[in-house]
């Protein structure tokens, strides 16, 4: 029993435990979405549809403006824990509720101020849906400070390791949200009642986190104003770089909603939402790995010698999710045609099959682009992610507007994907230089022949199989496909200790499930 849990102490083990919580639980969320959104665009219709999908961006977006104290409180919390100071522990956590309460106060006025400007100036709102909208906008008002606040609690959680409860609650709203909708749709609600929903989730949210959070660090959190001077300005002069990331990397995700919004319609919104919201929810197998290793490689100095554990935890992972991620990728082209006519219809998918297709090529830069960024962040780098992102605005926003204006939402995808593509060579390259003892080398396999060979035969099947375009065929071709890829992948590509590895995870799951 103690041999037990001394090996489920491990880091191996908790990331890949934790890793494999979070990607289930956005893999079930990923598919109750898919059943329902087609369920929602019916109900609504397609301009409502769009609508709705503004409002999930502003919500999105405003959950992660809360100027870094969310991941500053995850990476002070696992440093203090790691020294055992649970005094600092606890006032870390109660500076960072007490400052997310005053930013999600001021956020929350900001937005229902500008609501009208909003919905008459920045948005083509049909007149008739006006009073909708701006209702629609002063309900995600109000949920703004409970989105925040929930956010820094996740954060501790995930210090504490504690997935399986960010993972519980998560999955909640997540019911709540899909499943609930549809139900309103189905008895005939409208908009409002679909919005007022989705925030009377995070508020319950929020609150039932806060009381969970007594449980997980035992006590002793002064929700009171006791502000330690030089903790503000540690927990800023981190978050601050972060909040330039956080401001800007939501802001790249919905930002072509926006543009495409003000110069085409908002039906053209809905057409370019469907395939951007399975992008980003293909997203969770990158995070449900970051998010686990952030706090990991926060604790202590990640540039020192005495963590060339974690340096090697981290060169792995990038292999492992590019093993992952790249051929997920390609599955989502060759099969955009055929998934978003059975999801959504022949007539929305013929609107929506190549930005899918683009988006997904996209999504594969975007989902490794991930691992450099985290590492960087728990290396105390924070503003080397923030100062690419910030070079990367101008020539963004450029190109997206040249590209809308000339190809319309397949524009707006080519542009999404090139700056995805220049964001990951820029932070690979950054990560190699800044930390490394860390990053050096950490794409050298794609050099190697044996995982060359693997890639070229891959991407030449799914190429035929594209080409064959007939359902049966082109699905066994597929099959076959990713059959051959698993094989090589396993015995070529996958070193001794790769494959140590995976086997002792699955004896690890084994005793434990023998054990309880």
């Amino acid at each position: 029993m103690e041999d037990l849990k001394r090996e489920k102490s491990s880091v191996p083990f908790l990331l890949a435990r934790n890793s494999l919580y979070n990607l289930v639980t956005q893999l079930f969320l990923m598919f109750l979405g898919v059943w329902a959104i087609p369920i929602i665009v019916r109900g609504i219709a397609e301009e409502r549809f769009g609508l709705l999908s503004l409002v999930w961006a502003f919500l999105g977006y405003f959950g992660l403006l809360d100027f870094g104290i969310s991941r500053a409180a995850t990476k002070f919390v696992a440093d203090s824990l790691a020294r055992e100071n649970h005094e600092e522990v606890r006032r870390v956590i109660s500076t960072s509720l007490g400052l997310m309460t005053g930013i999600g106060f001021v956020c929350s006025v900001c937005l229902w101020a500008a609501t009208s400007l909003l919905v008459s100036s920045v948005f083509s709102v049909d007149p008739q849906l006006e009073p909708e909208a701006m209702e629609s906008l002063h309900l995600t008002a109000v949920a703004l400070p409970f989105v925040l606040v929930a956010g820094v609690v996740r954060g501790v959680q995930m210090a504490y390791q504690r997935f399986d409860i960010v993972n519980l609650l998560q999955l909640g709203l997540g019911v709540a949200q899909w499943v609930g909708s549809a139900i309103l749709v189905y008895l005939g609600y409208g908009l409002t009642a679909i919005i007022g929903l989705l925030v009377t989730a995070r508020i319950i949210l929020a609150l039932v986190s806060l009381a969970l959070l007594w449980k997980i660090v035992g006590g002793g959190i002064a929700l009171r104003t006791a502000w330690d001077a030089s903790l503000v300005r540690s927990v800023f002069a981190f978050g601050g770089w972060v909040a330039v990331s956080q401001i800007l990397a939501p802001l790249f995700l919905y930002l072509d909603r926006i543009v495409i919004g003000a110069m085409l319609t908002l039906t053209a919104v809905a057409y370019y939402t469907v395939p951007q919201e399975i992008v980003s929810r293909l997203l969770v197998f990158p995070l449900s790995l970051t998010l686990v290793l952030f706090p990991m490689l926060s604790s202590g100095n990640l540039a020192s010698e005495s963590h060339r554990e974690h340096s090697g935890l981290y060169k792995r992972s990038v292999k492992h999710l590019f093993s992952l991620v790249f051929p997920l990728a390609l599955l989502a082209i060759a099969l955009a045609p055929e998934f978003l006519q059975w999801w959504v219809g022949e007539e929305f998918a013929s609107h929506s099959e190549v930005v899918f297709q683009v988006l997904s090529a996209g999504f594969f830069f975007n989902a490794l682009a991930q691992l450099p960024a985290t590492a960087l962040q728990a290396a105390g780098l924070p503003n080397v992610t923030a100062k690419i992102h910030l070079l990367e605005v101008v020539p963004t926003i450029i190109v997206m507007v040249a590209c809308i204006f000339l190809w319309g939402l397949i524009g707006a995808a080519i542009s999404w994907s090139l700056r995805a593509f220049g964001d990951c060579i820029l932070l690979f390259i950054a990560a190699r230089r800044k930390i490394p003892n860390v990053a050096r080398n950490s794409m050298a396999f794609l050099t190697q022949f044996k995982v060359v060979l693997p890639v070229i035969l891959l991407v030449l099947l799914v190429v035929v199989a594209m080409v064959v375009g007939v359902g049966g065929v082109k699905i066994g071709l597929l099959s076959f496909a990713g059959v051959l890829y698993l094989v090589s992948l396993w015995f070529v590509v996958f070193d001794d200790l790769d494959r140590t590895f995976f086997l002792q995870l699955r004896t690890r799951a084994s005793r434990k499930a023998m054990v309880e």
